[in-house]
């Protein structure tokens, strides 16, 4: 029921979307080889044990400034288990002071 829910709620999503013509508005991405729900989960993990943050202290860091991060929402990042929006993408990236390329895989270089 979950699932069914679920992609009925992405469809909505898809089609509201698009009918108001912002279907460019909104990037999800994600991972069809390792089936993880986004890209960038692992070098989310990297760069927050670099800087010695646990997932608490990284997600009130991004409360702080203005975004809306739980722990949990960063243990699913990392996990994979989570579609990461492109918004937060950028957030993360302005965090870690690192580029929206680089967390998404396409560039090795910080």
């Amino acid at each position: 029921m979950q699932a069914k829910k679920c992609r009925f709620l992405g469809t909505f999503l898809y089609f509201f979307l698009f009918s108001y013509g912002l279907e460019e508005k909104l990037r999800i991405y994600w991972n069809k080889e390792s089936n993880s729900k986004n890209l960038i989960g692992q070098r989310v993990k990297e760069l927050r044990t670099e800087r010695q943050l646990s997932q608490k202290a990284l997600a009130e860091q991004l409360q702080l400034a203005g975004y809306e991060f739980s722990d949990l929402t960063v243990l699913r990042i990392e996990q994979g288990t989570r579609f990461v929006p492109d918004y937060e993408v950028v957030a993360l990236a302005e965090f870690f002071h690192v580029s929206c390329e680089y967390l998404l895989g396409v560039r090795s270089e910080k």
